[in-house]
Parts: C-alpha cells; sequence; structure tokens
C-alpha cells in the first residue's frame, strides 16, 4: 500500500515537473538557470496536458437556485439564446478580430523591441523579436490551416489540438491573411537586431538557446536527449542569424505580397554584412595562426604539421567562418536574382527595381571572396594528403568563379539599368546568361513618356526640335519663362549643344513642376543617345568627307553639370506623383558608371554635389522607411577611401539632418546623427593634429544632432544634448571658430529638456536661459533670447508642473518691457497649463482666473496685439477641470457658452471651441459628482453634433468625447443607463460607418457599455436589459472588424456575470467559456484573476489554474502575452487574497561621513554540480561601477578564480570576511557586501521564519563544511552593528528575500509591508520546494512537501505565522541602517544570464542598468526600476528590506 501511494504521488510530481517542461516548449524559451538549483535535472517525462472542458450542453436549462430571480421573471427562450450565443462564440473567432488581435501583438512587439534598441538593451531587443517573428509564423500556420479547411487531415487535427497550457483548441476558422505591412515591420525589427543578438558571431559547436545568448558545449549534457528533442523545433529560430531569420519572414512574404525593392535590398545588404564580418574572423584566425607558428618555432617539425592540420579541420574557427561566409554570399546573391525576377515578373514596375547599391555590395562580397582565397566550405576533403594536394587548384579555380559571379552582376547591373538599347547588337550583348529579356517599358526605364524613346526621337526630331519642344512644355506652366542664350550664340546661330539643355535642365530645377524630373532624365537619355550614335559612326566606314561631317556635328554631350541638373531636378519633383524620387536620382548615377564603361562619356563623373544631391533627397523622403539609413550608406561610400569623391560640410551636414527629420518616428535617431558627427570629427583628426583637407564640424552640424535629440522626445535626450552643448563649447575654446554656439543651438538644447521627460530638466533648461541672458549683457548679440527661447522654457515647466516657476517667468518677460519677447497666447497657455497640474487645486484655479482676466483687461486697454484665443480658454478650462470644486461645472460651461457664442455663432474664428474644447468640459463634468452631470454631459454632445451639422468642421464629435459620456453614464444613477450606452455606442458606429472616422469607437468605448451594464440592476427588469447589453456588446467587441478585447473587456464582463448572474451550472460553464477563451488570447491579467477568483467558486477557481502552473507558482506566459505589465505569479495572486496592512516609514537615514569598507563575493562552483557563469563578473562589475561612482577606501574580494587560500569564498573565509567588514565599525561608518553566487533554503529549527524555511548561503565547499543559515549571517554580519552605521547588502541569489533576516520589506512606494502570511503561499512555497528536491534526487523529502503542499491546497486551508512575524520584529531589529536588496523573494530563484553577450546575474545587471540611467534616484525608485527591468524576462522579483523603519526617499549612495 505505501509503495502505491508513493508511485501514486511519484506521477503527480512528474506531472508539475512535466508543466514545467511544457511551459518551455510552450514559450520557445529556456528560463535561465537559476542560481539555487545546484542541478538542472535529467528530464524523460511525458508532457501531458489537461484537455478543456466541454460546456454544458443544456446550458439553457433552467437553473435550480433559491435566488434565480432574474430567471424567473423572464422568458426562458430569451436568456437561453443570450447565454447560448454568448457561449457558443466563445470557441470560435472572426476572422478579421483574430487578424487585428495577431497584428497588435507584432506591432506591440516590434514597438518594444525599437524602444529596446534606443535604450541598448539588446536582451529586452532580442527577445520581443522573437515573440514578434513567432506570433507571425503562428498567424500564417493558421491562415493556412483556415485555407484548407475542416475536411483534411491537417485541418481535422488542427481541430481538435491541445495547446501547452491546458486549453483544447477547437474548430478551424479562417483568419485574413497578414498585410505586407506587417512582414515589413518585422523583417525591418529582425535586421534591427544587434549582431550579438544572433548565433552569427558564435562557434558552431555552441548550442543557441531562445530568449538568451549562446551556451556553450560544457553545458549542454546537463540536459537530457528528451528535453532536447522537446525544444528542438525552438532552438532553430535562434541559431539562425538574424539575416536568415529575416530571409526566412520574407519567403513567407512572397507567399501573399510582392515585397518592394526596398526590402530585398536591405535583407541582401544584411547577408552581404555577415559575410564580410566572417571574413574578418577569417582574417583575424589566419593571423592567430600565423602568431602561434612563430610562437612554436622551436617545436619539433611533427608538432608544427598537427597544429597546421588542426587549423584546417572541418572543426576548426576559421573553416566554420569560412562556411558561413560563403553561405551568406551565396544568399545575398540568390536574393538579388530573386529580386530581379520579381521585377521582370511584375512588368518592370520601378518599385521592384533591385537598387544599384544592391549590386555593388553583392558585387563587393564576391569580389572579397575572391582576393580572400577563402574556399567554399561544402566541398569535402578526403584526407590530409589530398587537402594539401588540392588547396592551390581550388583556390584557384573558387576565385575564377567568384570573380565570374562579379562579372555576371556587372553584365546583369548594365542591363537593368539601361534598357534602352536601339541595336540588336547591342541587346544581345547586354543579355545576361541567364536569358533574361532586355527589353522593358519606358517608364522602368527612365523614360516617362513626356518624350518619346530617344531613338525614335532621333527619327522624327532634330536637336532643335528637342529643345525647343522642353522650352514649349515649361513655358506653358511658366508663361513668362525664357531660355537663356549663351553670350558666344551669335557666331553659330542656331547651333544647340550641351549648354541650352544644361540651361533648361537646370530651368526645370528652378520652376519645380509635376515633370521636371521626368522630362530631365528624358534630356539626358536623349542627350546620351545622341553621344552614341556619333560614337558609332566614327567607328563605322564611309567616305573621308562623311567622316568630316559627323566630326564637325555639335552634339549636345552631358557633362557633369548635366548630371547634377538633372539630380536637382528630380529632388524638387513632387512625391505625390513619383513615390520612387530617391531611388530614380540614384539610378541617374549607376546609369553614368554603364555610360562610362561604354566609352562614351569618358571624363565625365559624378562629383561631390553629385552625391549630396542624392543624400538630400533621401533627406526629403524620410517619409520612407530607411531614408536616414539609406543616404547614411551614401555617405559611407563617400567616405571610402576607395572613391575618388570625398564629403564635404554640406554631406555630412544633410545626412545629419535626414536623422533629425526622421527622430520623431525612428528610435535612436539621435544617436545614429552623432554618430555621425563623431565620424566627421575623427576624420579632421590625425596623429599629428588635423587633417586640412577634411571637412570640420560646423555649427549647423551640431545644430541638425541636437535637434534630433530634441525631435526624438525619448529619455536621456536632454542629457545627452547638453554634453553635445559642453563638448561644441569645448571645441570652440580649442580654436574651432564654426563652433560657436548660437541662439538656435541654446534653443534646440532647451527644446531637447522640454521634450524628454527628465526630472528636473525644466531648471536645467532655465539655467541655460540664463546663460543666454548673461551673454547678451556681457555684449554677444548672437546669443540674446528670443521669445521662443522664453516660451520653450515655459513649455518645460509646464510638462513638470512647475507653475510657479512658470508664472515668475512670465513675469519676468513682462517686467522687461522688450516687445520681441512679449508674451503672446503660446506663453499664457502654457503658464495655464501648469498651473492645471498644481497639487494646490484652489490656488491654480485663482491663478489661471487672475491671468486670463489680465490677458482680457491689457488687450481692452490697447497694450498687447493679442487676445485669449482658443487655447488660453481651452487651458483655463482645464485648470476648472481638475479642480474638484463644485463649482467647476457651471464655470466651465459658461466659458463654452461664450466661446460659442463668440465663435460659433458669431464668426470671430481666433475662439471658436474645438473637439478639445468640448472634451475639457466633458472632463469636468466626468470629475465632478453632480448628478446633472449625465443629462448635462449628452446636452453638450448633441451640440456638438448641430454645430458639426451647421458646418463648423473643428467641432467634429470624437471618439474621446463619446468615451467621456459613456463614462459619465456608467457612474451614473440612471435606470436604463446600459441600455442608454449601447445606444449612444450604436450611434458612434452609425457615425464612423457614415464617414466620420475620428468617431470609430475603440476598446474603451465597449469598456465603458459593459461597466455601465456591470453595475446596473435595481430590479430585475433592468437586470435582464443590462444583461442582454453585456452580452451583446462582448459579442460585438468580439466580432468587430477592426477592434479585438482587451483584458479589461473580458474583467468586466466577468465583472457583469457576476452581478447579474445568480449562481448555478449556467453561469459555471458561462464563467470557464469566457475565461478559457481569455487565456488563449493572452489577456490574463492581474484583473481578470481578481474577478475570477471574486467570481468563481474556490472549487471552480481551482480547477482551472491547477496544472498549469510551473514549479515556481508562475502561470503559462501565453496567457498574459498580450498584456501590457508582468506575468502574475500564482503565489502572488493567492497572497493577494490575504489580509495586508502596511505602514508609513518613520526612521530617518543617518549619513555617511566616516570610512567606506566594502566586500565583493563571487562563487561559480568551477567543477561542481550546478557550476554557474556569471557570478565572478557580478564580483568585477559591481566593483567596478561602485568604485567608479562612488568612495570606496577599503575593499576585499572573495572569488572561487583566485589562487591565494585566503580569497577563496569557503564557509570559513566567507565568515572571516563578515567579521572583517563590520571590525571597527562606528557612527558614520558605510559598509557594502555584494554576494553573487547559490542561495537555498532548509526547514526552520528555531520557529523565527514566516514560511518554515530558513534561508541559506552556500559556500564554495558547502559539501563539506555546509551551508551558512541566514540566522548566522545575521548573528555575524548585523546583529550588534553600533547605531550610525550603514550596511548595504546586494544578494544576488535564489531566497534572498530573508537572507540578512531582517524584519521590514518595503513596497515600491516606500511604506513598510506588514503581511500575516497566509498557508496558501506556503502552500505554493512547500510545492514547488518539494519539486526543487526532486530535481536534486532527494525524492523522499519531495514526497513530504508535496505530500503536506497538496494537502493544504485541496482543503483551502488558511491562515498565518504571525507567531513567527512578532518573534522577527523583536529579535531582528536593529539600531544600524541596514538597507538590503536581493534578487528575488525567499519563494523564487535568482537567474544565471548572458546579457550583451556576457554571463551575468541578472538582479546585479539591473542594478547596474539602473544606477548608469539615473544615480541620483531614491532607493524606492531604484527598487522600481530594477523590477521594470526584469519584467517579462525573468520570475524573479527584486525586494529591499531593512533593519528599522528607515525614510528611504533619498538618493541611493553607499
Amino acid at each position: 500500500m505505501a509503495t502505491q501511494c508513493i508511485a501514486c504521488f511519484v506521477i503527480v510530481v512528474s506531472a508539475a515537473a512535466a508543466v514545467v517542461v511544457s511551459s518551455l516548449h510552450l514559450q520557445l524559451s529556456l528560463s535561465p538557470r537559476p542560481r539555487g538549483v545546484l542541478v538542472l535535472p535529467r528530464l524523460s517525462l511525458v508532457l501531458t496536458h489537461h484537455r478543456r472542458d466541454e460546456l454544458s450542453t443544456k446550458i439553457g436549462r433552467r437553473a435550480k437556485h433559491p435566488t434565480s430571480f432574474l430567471f424567473s421573471s423572464i422568458a426562458r427562450d430569451d436568456i437561453d439564446r443570450f447565454v447560448v450565443s454568448t457561449t457558443n462564440n466563445l470557441n470560435s473567432s472572426s476572422s478579421s478580430a483574430a487578424a487585428q488581435s495577431f497584428a497588435s501583438t507584432i506591432t506591440n512587439h516590434v514597438r518594444d523591441a525599437s524602444i529596446a534598441k534606443s535604450t541598448d538593451d539588446r536582451l529586452t531587443q532580442q527577445y520581443e523579436m522573437e515573440n514578434a517573428e513567432r506570433a507571425l509564423i503562428t498567424w500564417v500556420e493558421q491562415y493556412r490551416v483556415g485555407r484548407r479547411g475542416g475536411s483534411t487531415e491537417s485541418a481535422a487535427a488542427a481541430a481538435t489540438t491541445t495547446t501547452t497550457d491546458g486549453i483544447s483548441e477547437e474548430g478551424v476558422f479562417e483568419v485574413l491573411a497578414p498585410d505586407a505591412q506587417i512582414f515589413d515591420m518585422v523583417i525591418m525589427g529582425l535586421l534591427e537586431l544587434p549582431l550579438s543578438s544572433s548565433s552569427s558571431s558564435s562557434s558552431s559547436s555552441s548550442l543557441a538557446v531562445p530568449g538568451i545568448a549562446t551556451v556553450t558545449e560544457a553545458e549542454a549534457p546537463i540536459l537530457d536527449d528528451s528535453v532536447d528533442d522537446s525544444i528542438s523545433n525552438t532552438n532553430e529560430m535562434s541559431t539562425l542569424s538574424k539575416s536568415d531569420r529575416a530571409t526566412t519572414i520574407l519567403d513567407l512574404m512572397e507567399s501573399f505580397h510582392e515585397p518592394t525593392g526596398l526590402l530585398y535590398d536591405a535583407v541582401i545588404a544584411s547577408h552581404a554584412k555577415d559575410a564580410m564580418e566572417y571574413l574578418s574572423y577569417v582574417t583575424m584566425e589566419r593571423h592567430r595562426e600565423v602568431q602561434m607558428s612563430k610562437l612554436k618555432a622551436d617545436n619539433n617539425a611533427e608538432d608544427e604539421d598537427e597544429e597546421d592540420h588542426d587549423s584546417k579541420s572541418r572543426f576548426s574557427p576559421r573553416y566554420h567562418h569560412q562556411q558561413m561566409a560563403w553561405k551568406s554570399a551565396k544568399s545575398a546573391l540568390q536574393l538579388l536574382n530573386r529580386s530581379e525576377e520579381l521585377y521582370y515578373e511584375t512588368g518592370q514596375v520601378s518599385s521592384r527595381l533591385p537598387s544599384i547599391s544592391s549590386y555593388i555590395v553583392v558585387m563587393d562580397v564576391w569580389k572579397a571572396l575572391a582576393v580572400s582565397g577563402v574556399k567554399d566550405a561544402n566541398e569535402e576533403l578526403d584526407d590530409e594528403d589530398q587537402l594539401e594536394e588540392r588547396e592551390e587548384d581550388g583556390m584557384t579555380r573558387k576565385r575564377d568563379e567568384a570573380m565570374e559571379v562579379v562579372k555576371n552582376l556587372r553584365q546583369r547591373r548594365l542591363r537593368v539599368y539601361n534598357p534602352r538599347n536601339n541595336d540588336d547588337d547591342n541587346n544581345q550583348n547586354n543579355s545576361g546568361s541567364d536569358g533574361r529579356s532586355s527589353t522593358g517599358s519606358n517608364k522602368s526605364a527612365g523614360g516617362y513618356n513626356i518624350l518619346p524613346p530617344a531613338e525614335v526621337v532621333a527619327s522624327m526630331m532634330t536637336v532643335n526640335d528637342v529643345l525647343e519642344f522642353g522650352v514649349n512644355l515649361l513655358r506653358e506652366s511658366v508663361p513668362s519663362y525664357q531660355l537663356q542664350r549663351p553670350n558666344d550664340e551669335d557666331d553659330q546661330p542656331g547651333k544647340v549643344g550641351t549648354w541650352h539643355f544644361n540651361q533648361l535642365i537646370f530651368d526645370l530645377a528652378k520652376y519645380p513642376q509635376p515633370y521636371s524630373g521626368p522630362l530631365a532624365q528624358d534630356l539626358l537619355d536623349y542627350m546620351v543617345y545622341t553621344v552614341r550614335k556619333q560614337h558609332r559612326r566614327r567607328k563605322g566606314g564611309g567616305s573621308k568627307k562623311k567622316k568630316m561631317e559627323v566630326q564637325s556635328a555639335i552634339v549636345p554631350k552631358p557633362n557633369s553639370e548635366t548630371i547634377n541638373g538633372v539630380l536637382k531636378a528630380w529632388m524638387i519633383t513632387p512625391t505625390t506623383y513619383y513615390s520612387d524620387v530617391a531611388r530614380r536620382a540614384e539610378a541617374v548615377l549607376a546609369k553614368l558608371a554603364i555610360w562610362q564603361s561604354e566609352g562614351m562619356l569618358w571624363g565625365v563623373s559624378a562629383d561631390t554635389v553629385s552625391y549630396n544631391t542624392c543624400i538630400n533627397i533621401w533627406k526629403k523622403s524620410t517619409d520612407i522607411p530607411g531614408a536616414a539609413q539609406r543616404a547614411t550608406d551614401i555617405l559611407l561610400l563617400m567616405e571610402d577611401e576607395s572613391t575618388s569623391v570625398t564629403p564635404d560640410v554640406i554631406s555630412y551636414a544633410t545626412c545629419i539632418g535626414a536623422w533629425a527629420d526622421c527622430a520623431s518616428h525612428v528610435s535612436g535617431a539621435g544617436k545614429c546623427a552623432e554618430e555621425i558627427l563623431m565620424r566627421m570629427y575623427n576624420r579632421c583628426k590625425n596623429v599629428v593634429g588635423e587633417d586640412p583637407a577634411a571637412p570640420r564640424p560646423t555649427a549647423r552640424c551640431f545644430n541638425a544632432v541636437l535637434l534630433a535629440y530634441a525631435n526624438g522626445r525619448q529619455s536621456g535626450n536632454g542629457k545627452r544634448a547638453l554634453d553635445l552643448l559642453r563638448f561644441m563649447e569645448r571645441l570652440h575654446s580649442e580654436g574651432y571658430k564654426d563652433l560657436s554656439p548660437d541662439k538656435y543651438t541654446f534653443n534646440i538644447v532647451m527644446k531637447a529638456l522640454a521634450t524628454c521627460g527628465e526630472r528636473g530638466a525644466a531648471h536645467k533648461a532655465n539655467q541655460l536661459l540664463q546663460r543666454m541672458e548673461a551673454s547678451f549683457a556681457n555684449g554677444d548679440s548672437n546669443l540674446k533670447p528670443d521669445l521662443l527661447s522664453y516660451n520653450t522654457v515655459l513649455d518645460a515647466f509646464s510638462k513638470e508642473g512647475d507653475a510657479k516657476s512658470a508664472d515668475r517667468l512670465l513675469e519676468q518677460m513682462l517686467g522687461k518691457g522688450d516687445d520681441t519677447i512679449r508674451p503672446d497666447a503660446y506663453s499664457y497657455t502654457a503658464v495655464l497649463t501648469a498651473w492645471s497640474k498644481n497639487d494646490d487645486r484652489a490656488m491654480a484655479v485663482s491663478r489661471a482666473e487672475d491671468l486670463f482676466k489680465d490677458i482680457e483687461s491689457k488687450y481692452a486697454d490697447g497694450e498687447t496685439d493679442f487676445h485669449a484665443d482658443t487655447s488660453v480658454y481651452n487651458a483655463l478650462i482645464n485648470c476648472w477641470a481638475k479642480s474638484g470644486e463644485g463649482k467647476a461645472i457651471y464655470r466651465v460651461t459658461q466659458i463654452l457658452s461664450l466661446m460659442e457664442e463668440l465663435g460659433l455663432q458669431g464668426g470671430d474664428s481666433d475662439v471658436q471651441p474645438n473637439a478639445r474644447t468640448y472634451c475639457a468640459v466633458l472632463d469636468t463634468l466626468a470629475r465632478s459628482k453632480s448628478y446633472k452631470a449625465c443629462a448635462m454631459s449628452l446636452e453638450i454632445l448633441q451640440r456638438m453634433h448641430d454645430f458639426y451639422a451647421e458646418g463648423h468642421d473643428s467641432v467634429r464629435p470624437c471618439v474621446r468625447a463619446y468615451s467621456i459620456v459613456l463614462s459619465i453614464i456608467a457612474r451614473s444613477r440612471r435606470k436604463d443607463k446600459a441600455v442608454k450606452a449601447q445606444e449612444l455606442l450604436h450611434r458612434m458606429e452609425s457615425e464612423y460607418r457614415s464617414g466620420n472616422t475620428s468617431c470609430r469607437p475603440n476598446v474603451y468605448s465597449y469598456n465603458a457599455v459593459l461597466n455601465a451594464a456591470a453595475f446596473s440592476g435595481r430590479d430585475e427588469r433592468e437586470q435582464e436589459d443590462a444583461f442582454r447589453v453585456a452580452c451583446s456588446t462582448f459579442d460585438e467587441l468580439r466580432m468587430s472588424d477592426y477592434l479585438a478585447p482587451s483584458d479589461i473587456s473580458y474583467g468586466t464582463f466577468l465583472k457583469a456575470i457576476k452581478h447579474l448572474m445568480p449562481e448555478s451550472e449556467v453561469r459555471a460553464n458561462l464563467v470557464k467559456g469566457v475565461f478559457r477563451k481569455c487565456c488563449r488570447d493572452g489577456l490574463t491579467s492581474d484583473f481578470v484573476l481578481k474577478e475570477m477568483s471574486d467570481l468563481a467558486t474556490p472549487e471552480l477557481y481551482q480547477s482551472l489554474l491547477k496544472g498549469v502552473t510551473n514549479d515556481y507558482g508562475n502561470l503559462p506566459k501565453s496567457w498574459s502575452a498580450n498584456v501590457r505589465g508582468k506575468n502574475l505569479a500564482l503565489g502572488d495572486h493567492l497572497a493577494s487574497k490575504t489580509p495586508q496592512s502596511t505602514e508609513r516609514a518613520t526612521e530617518k537615514l543617518g549619513t555617511v561621513t566616516g570610512r567606506r569598507r566594502a566586500l565583493f563575493i563571487g562563487i561559480n562552483y568551477f567543477g561542481q554540480k550546478g557550476e554557474l557563469r556569471g557570478c565572478i563578473n557580478d564580483v568585477h562589475n559591481i566593483k567596478k561601477f561602485l568604485t567608479g561612482n562612488f568612495r570606496v577606501d577599503e575593499f576585499l574580494v572573495l572569488t572561487d578564480d583566485q589562487k591565494d587560500p585566503k580569497c577563496i569564498p569557503t564557509r570559513q573565509n566567507i565568515l572571516s570576511a563578515f567579521r572583517w567588514l563590520r571590525e571597527g565599525a562606528k557612527a558614520g561608518d558605510s559598509l557594502i557586501l555584494h554576494y553573487s553566487g547559490h542561495g537555498g533554503s532548509v526547514k526552520d529549527t528555531d520557529g523565527d521564519e514566516e514560511d518554515g524555511m530558513d534561508e541559506t548561503l552556500i559556500p564554495v565547499d558547502y559539501q563539506k563544511a555546509g551551508y551558512i543559515l541566514d540566522d548566522e549571517v545575521h548573528s555575524v554580519l548585523v546583529r550588534g552593528l553600533p547605531k550610525g552605521v550603514r550596511l548595504t547588502a546586494i544578494m544576488d541569489c535564489c531566497h534572498s528575500e530573508s537572507i540578512l533576516d531582517l524584519p521590514y520589506l518595503y513596497t515600491v512606494d516606500g511604506n513598510l509591508q506588514i503581511i500575516e502570511t497566509s498557508k496558501n503561499e506556503g502552500i505554493v512555497t512547500l510545492v514547488g520546494a518539494g519539486t526543487r528536491f526532486l530535481l536534486d534526487g532527494d525524492k523522499k523529502r519531495a514526497v513530504s512537501s508535496l505530500t503536506k503542499g497538496m494537502k493544504m491546497l485541496m482543503q483551502g486551508d488558511k491562515g498565518g505565522n504571525s507567531e513567527a512575524k512578532e518573534k522577527a520584529v523583536k529579535t531582528r531589529s536593529t539600531e544600524a541602517d541596514v538597507i538590503q536588496f536581493s534578487g528575488c523573494k525567499d519563494s523564487q530563484t535568482s537567474a544565471d544570464a548572458h546579457i550583451d553577450g556576457k554571463a551575468t546575474g541578472a538582479m546585479s545587471y539591473a542594478l547596474i542598468a539602473s544606477l548608469s540611467k539615473n544615480k541620483n534616484q531614491d532607493y524606492t525608485h531604484l527598487l522600481q526600476s530594477m523590477r521594470q527591468i526584469l519584467t517579462g524576462k525573468y520570475t524573479q522579483v527584486p525586494m529591499m528590506s531593512a533593519g528599522r523603519k528607515l525614510v528611504l526617499e533619498h538618493p541611493f549612495a553607499i
């Protein structure tokens, strides 16, 4: 019997462990190895899944419940129809809604990756792009299954698939295909990944693990074969380079859409870059081998031969990099072939034209393969002798093949970019080896039918006729136009040459017309045709007289000015007519290269002006994705020493300006612009000083970079702008005369500070303004502040809500008596907006009214030339809206009536109310508690409609106005509020369908209607109506063709069910279906779980969550994949049901004035089970950061890689180091402890632990000497520390929340959290601990812990160990200021991860990353920032505790 019980329980434990593996398989990522699990187990478990319970087929049966008044008061058929309809629809999804959900998920992931890239958070960037890529692949697979239908075997299988979160998917439905923009977004996001995020730069012998950096083979044997099989498919994604992954998505895209040439260009460039990187590795390996051979010159020949053989082995790094270089080069060539084929197959549409840069980069790669002599690694080598014999011949053959590819590409480029050949011979010569036709449409080739093809023109018109045609065409648009003639034309009247054509082309650029670029292009093609024709006649036969006539004929031969004129004509051509202007301009330079190679335009070449014009065209095309990067690529081409064209100041300034123009929608633009600026600066510097030929940075270049930071509106941009200003001033003091900061420079820096959102940025902007005033007072007229300067600082104060500072600055502007800086409407609006954010609402309203009266009185007295306009009125209304005063609604409606009377009815456009005005008034009503708010809001909304119907477009009803009214209705006491809210929602939908796109409902609109229904129910009839509204509204939201439910939608619908339906089997089945659909949609948030716990019975709730959590109590990440926030842990949720209390910290933190001593401990456990990789790195990183940013007088380092026995982190040495750290400590001293290694937990024996477990530190010799209990750590290190001593402990290990046994735990708002821990949280801890014991091989302890935990879970036993809490407070409180940062909770593990290619602890990384961004943040903000950095990537939650009730609202310091 006992054996059977143990066997049954092992099955339970195996199932619990299987959840861990299934969760890993579901997420396509492996969790980082926890610091505390000494051995990662070999799991050979069969993954089991819990099939979803079927909804009752008798859902319409009348509920047998004593309080089922709802069902007894309405027709049973009606309620059956509503419940059945709602429940059954949960098992299917609208195709458009599903597509919308996929698109939203992918867009969010790509956006988060872009944000992570801008902050150099590579780990998050990689994580988000993997999720986006995975979502897109899933979308495509689901689309294909739906298209096949349920009749096929695959579709039938898909209809009954079971997801890894324990919910079976039922039914096959057809989802809309992804659109091209989604594919573009994912591909470009993948190409933005850093090189270290892919496995391209790692050895082929590494095991790629999705979601984290590469794990070496040394760790691979830890996993069993069965686990390897379960993640084999997931590894495929991460083992591919970012270029290969982008190519995979491009392959999928080709099944649905025709990718643009720009997209192919980007992927081709990425493959080419990879190939060049691998070739650089090959070169380095060769250099290393040469150096090694020199070092081993004294060894015998046999050793040298063995070393040489190893360097050529198929397993050597050089061989691997050779193989990858050839693979990347071939991938780039194949993509170029596909791009070219698509170009021809689509009728040579210009948007499919491969760019000249693609041909160049692919040819460069194959040239590099030929020059470097890299052999194709795909060839098999039989033996060592054959290797020696074939090496030389193989290299020669491969070199010849590579050059043949280059030659073929050059010919194909000639054909693609020069399809206008006028004779059959030329057509044959230009045909490629693949037999593609060289003919094409005029439009794709460069002709735009402004002129007929050149050969047709030559047969019908003379040179004079062509010129006159262009002149007459321009004269039709510009009647006064006359073509200027050269001064010497009288000598040869009627002769038309290059000068005339150039003048016409430049005039086309001077007078912008839709046909300027195309006509200039056609004129250039015609000029080239005449040159080619004369060239052939000279080579042909004929009489001497005829040859003389050919030589004497005047042919308008293009020159460099012609080329530049055509480029400028393209530059001014409106993109509304030709969207590919930038690409067409680049094609001009490509054609020029072709014409040069043909010998027709020998000596005519593109100059710096030509390239600058191309850069400028891309600058003006910033609405095209990647335009700024393309401008940068051209600049890089100019910087290349192999080119004869060098960049000048205009080149750099224009390219930087391109990044500034796109900064508002391209993250990281400021950083890219600064990199170009620094490249320019470094180019003009050499070893001995400065290169006089290189362009020097100018104020224009610096201002463009500053503008990129200002337009970026990202955190940190203000600081970078200030740093650049200081750098600019330093260079100016060193002799750079063109770098004197002017008024424009300071204004941009102040704008960057105003928009960066950093704390204290407004005061820094004000300091710059004061500097400008002081400089002007000292005679520097270039720094006189203007009105924009003052308004920018006012705007900065407004954004921070610093009303008093804004008010003082406004008074300062008025007091100066300078008309040039007299405040305008923008100035007053900024100050009013600042007052609207002031905490003193009464004072804010009073001051706002005073400012408004001041404006009106000064205007009436003639002291100012402006009066209060719409923006001023709106700001005043906002002040009243946020005041909370009872008379606010009367004042704002009075202001609105005045604006309507003066603006809408009186015709004063300056004070016409707009939609923002009405929304501000409605917001005031929403904030009020007036019973009239509902009726008044409906009346105001109707007034908007009436005025809009009269033709006032500025008051067009919008979704925000409707949403505010809906929220007012939902909070009102109106009896029919649910029905009224739904009517308003349907009115919105009708407005939207009728053409008012600003009225399109959003998810908040639907949620407001659901909320109105959830809080209805005074009587039975009202509950019946409210339930109908809730069901139909939720169903409409799910079936919408442009919206999808959010987690708030699901939670509010569950709330409606709770309030409107009695407990019954019908309600239970409905709740079950809604919750499972919510889980499948990835929208299970804290709010949903809270509503579920309140709504469902304990048995139902436990049955829904049972079996799907991992051993740490975390729900599957897929359940909350689309929720903006953290993934809820089951332990957290169970604990949230228990009583909690908080109290304020009251004791002041002492100041540090004395000695600062630090102890750093890092243990990697080399050669032991559970070896870690990042702990010693943590020690070096933390020590470097603390000593570099704070004062440290003494420090001691214990790591297990040192040779000194006293510095090895054994149990004895660690305790001795603790004593050394506190030795002689007195008031004012600061002690710092950093520990990175394993942590554990054992059974508590003295009753001072709430969870019944003592936490432990695990020294390197733990197998012999044992653990270090938290009781011992507290006794040796903490207890008895004198008052006034500060001890800061940073514990990056598992189960570390109470490792110092400190009694007070801090929340992120700085309060002390006193929790009477329920046994529910202990249950989760016991289950997790029992599972870990099993993984370590101790089945006896596993059975004991899991038996107790599962018994408590099934019984639902609750309670708390308050005695342990009281004992801890009495015995563990300290007089010293002891503060501990821990890597996780006592029930969690800390991760040993790979970040930026290096092994490190997640918590140590988060601490350094947070303090690096803001060194002056206080302790609670530091804790919050660390949690945000780790959220979504790790399950651990950093904690902070203290030995007494310290107020930690001070900047972090040691």
